[in-house]
């Protein structure tokens, strides 16, 4: 009576670690760069791919944008990469976009301080105890902060140990698949020195998985964990952010340029070997190794384009949602859950988490990851922001009731109350609708 349900485990995992899946999920999940190279390498090894149109977005003498000002050329010009010589200076480029107090800030930026090059937090009791002491906050506090540092990019940063590197990015996948979540969860906690030697037959008894499985489950977290994310961090040499979007909002307008598309690599199949395949007097060997690369040639092109397509949908449903951002800058951020974005577009969670990991846009408030613009964990704002929220409000109608600036708020996501609308507004020096209505009476 048991056999069935096992069958359709198999299955199920079979299906999510599918070979064709896993290498349509590296490619969604890969940042532009390491596209660039995904692309460079695949070409060394398959006479298939061909470049239809060369890379100039990865180019390193383009213009900083920090060098750049408005007199020197047009915005829309200001294409550039942004370099960081450490995973501690990118981290803390991210600090603003944190929902936090000025004290929590201060907790974050002492945890980033202990980052090693790595990206990981070896000394942690050491650290907190340092943090507790210097700025009078409690453990709560703290954990909390680490928390936030922990939903940063790169995936995986702010962790005190392997596990919980490997832990933290597995829930980032947010996969669908429970089994495959579980299996992963417990390789993660008890097979990680048993995946690096290769152990296999330990894993597959363990799991009571076979060995073929093990070999794809091994494949599947060496294609979508890092177990190093300061690894492409150098204090000799900065790491490149490079944008996959330029966002831009003037005259109550909002341009979104996809860079990957205008700026970016482009391949296609190589029309001299299509010929070649359809050759009659082809040999079998040489027809079974050209149908092989170019089978694995149009995978890769296909699902380049599947992940260019996702990827400007989600950033324009993404932009459209956060345009008080680009207009009014990292106090306007509203609440917006991955989750949600992937129910309103009908994908899945793992696809929306895959296409925003390692992405960026260019915007007129610097070079940022795309995950900032919809944060997982939500901590609530400050009182500064629900005051430029209400006044923002109030000056594009003056007659708003508090009633209805509660209302606008939680449409998007904010949940304050009316009398607490009534006490800030009162703080800006403001007279509320209501009230202007009965002084006329």
């Amino acid at each position: 009576m048991n056999i069935k349900p096992r069958l359709n485990q198999k299955q199920s995992l079979a299906l999510s670690l599918n070979p064709k899946l896993i290498q349509m999920f590296n490619i969604f999940h890969l940042s532009y760069a390491d596209l660039l190279n995904h692309i460079k390498q695949e070409q060394d090894d398959n006479v298939f791919i061909e470049v239809s149109q060369s890379d100039s977005l990865m180019i390193k003498s383009l213009t900083k944008q920090s060098s750049v000002t408005s007199s020197d050329t047009q915005a829309t010009d200001l294409i550039s990469s942004q370099d960081y010589q450490s995973i501690r200076d990118f981290a803390l480029s991210q600090l603003n976009y944190s929902l936090l107090t000025k004290t929590e800030k201060h907790v974050l930026t002492l945890l980033i301080d202990s980052l090693n090059d790595n990206g990981f937090i070896l000394n942690w009791t050491e650290a907190s105890t340092y943090i507790k002491k210097s700025l009078s906050v409690s453990q709560a506090v703290i954990d909390k902060c680490l928390a936030v540092l922990q939903e940063f990019e790169p995936d995986g940063i702010g962790a005190r140990s392997l596990e919980e590197c490997l832990t933290i990015q597995l829930d980032h996948l947010e996969l669908d698949n429970m089994d495959l979540i579980s299996l992963l969860n417990k390789v993660i906690k008890r097979h990680l020195t048993d995946l690096a030697d290769q152990n296999y037959k330990v894993i597959a008894k363990s799991c009571n998985i076979p060995i073929e499985g093990v070999t794809v489950l091994a494949d599947f977290i060496k294609t979508n964990f890092n177990p190093n994310p300061g690894a492409s961090f150098s204090n000799k040499n900065p790491h490149y952010i490079t944008p996959s979007f330029q966002i831009l909002f003037s005259n109550d307008n909002l341009t979104i340029q996809n860079l990957e598309v205008d700026k970016g690599i482009s391949i296609n199949l190589s029309e001299t070997y299509l010929q070649t395949l359809e050759q009659k007097d082809l040999d079998v060997k040489t027809k079974q190794f050209l149908t092989e690369k170019y089978q694995k040639a149009k995978d890769m092109i296909q699902f380049i384009n599947q992940r260019r397509v996702m990827l400007e949908t989600l950033m324009s449903t993404i932009a459209k949602k956060q345009v008080l951002y680009f207009q009014k800058g990292p106090d306007f951020l509203i609440p917006l859950l991955q989750k949600d974005i992937a129910k309103e577009l009908s994908l899945s969670p793992s696809t929306v988490s895959r296409i925003l990991s390692s992405k960026f846009c260019q915007t007129q408030y610097g070079t940022i990851p795309l995950k900032v613009l919809c944060p997982r964990n939500y901590f609530g704002k400050t009182k500064a922001q629900f005051i430029a929220f209400i006044a923002y409000f109030l000056k594009e109608n003056p007659q708003l009731s508090d009633n209805k600036i509660a209302m606008m708020l939680k449409e998007k996501g904010i949940h304050i109350a009316r009398r607490t609308v009534t006490k800030y507004r009162n703080e800006l020096g403001l007279v509320s609708s209501y009230f202007k209505g009965r002084s006329k009476t």
